[in-house]
């Protein structure tokens, strides 16, 4: 994984956490960190275990309880990207848009029915934090594929 990769990463991870510092319901606050990861995996998908780990521990670290549920969610979404890869030409941005859109509900739904909060109700945020993270992809991705290939 190059140094400007691992750099774009982390700016999605450091943003994540000030968006959630800035952003007082946790549904509108993307999920950068899952962008991030993607963003690395689709450019460079061996390095998938390096970009889960990294997305995991610190989703994990912030997380008061289930770290080692979501931790293994954010290895199984790094996974399947990787794989997903490495068999199909995964550049088409409504593609990728869609995979985002995928795995934050995924996950998102993994994090609430763990938590023991899930209910009908629920999908309305679900979607709403599916959505707010596909609209940060959408911005992100232009801007990352610009300064990667700079």
């Amino acid at each position: 994984m190059s140094a400007r990769l691992s750099a774009a990463f982390a700016a999605c991870a450091v943003g994540h956490m000030a968006l959630d510092g800035l952003i007082a319901s946790p549904w509108c606050v993307p999920d950068l960190t899952l962008v991030g990861m993607i963003l690395v995996v689709m450019r460079a998908p061996s390095a998938w275990w390096a970009a889960s780990l990294a997305a995991g521990f610190l989703t994990a670290a912030w997380a008061i309880r289930g770290a080692p549920s979501i931790f293994a969610l954010y290895l199984a979404a790094g996974w399947s990207l990787a794989a997903m890869a490495r068999q199909w030409d995964l550049e088409d941005p409504r593609i990728e848009g869609l995979f985002v859109a995928v795995v934050c509900a995924v996950l998102t739904l993994a994090f609430v029915t763990l938590d023991g909060a899930w209910s009908w109700s629920m999908v309305g945020y679900l979607l709403l934090r599916a959505l707010a993270t596909v609209t940060a992809w959408m911005v992100v991705r232009p801007l990352a594929a610009r300064w990667l290939t700079s």
